[in-house]
């Protein structure tokens, strides 16, 4: 049986998710997410509620993943590394040197007062 898309509103569910598997409790998760143990337990119950699936077995020291829970958390895994990826490659993108560099006065003093940033960038982009 596969989840569909359709489902999942946002990637800020599968997160929370993501947090409560990994630590088997709402307390330790709402901690590494900066929000409270309601709100994770809330949007738990709601993400099951639109599932239509019991992912946590719930008991008192904490929470245990069903069968359908692994399977989610097996394929949020995957969507949480797809993303950290992305977000690797955005950000590799935004530091990228390329393009013209116009000089004034103020550079150039600069440069010559700190000759040291110029080769220190161009160490570090080999574009320079």
């Amino acid at each position: 049986m596969s989840i569909a898309i359709s489902r999942l509103s946002n990637w800020d569910e599968v997160r929370i998710f993501l947090a409560v598997a990994k630590h088997g409790s709402f307390i330790q998760a709402a901690l590494e997410l900066g929000t409270t143990q309601t709100t994770v337990g809330r949007r738990i119950l709601e993400l099951e509620e639109r599932l239509g699936s019991k992912l946590l077995h719930r008991h008192g020291h904490g929470v245990r993943l069903t069968k359908r829970g692994m399977e989610l958390a097996e394929r949020a895994m995957a969507m949480a590394s797809t993303a950290q990826q992305i977000e690797r490659f955005l950000v590799s993108r935004d530091q990228s040197l390329d393009g013209t560099v116009n000089s004034n006065a103020a550079l150039t003093i600069y440069l010559v007062q700190n000759p040291g940033q110029i080769i220190f960038r161009s160490a570090n982009y080999k574009q320079l």
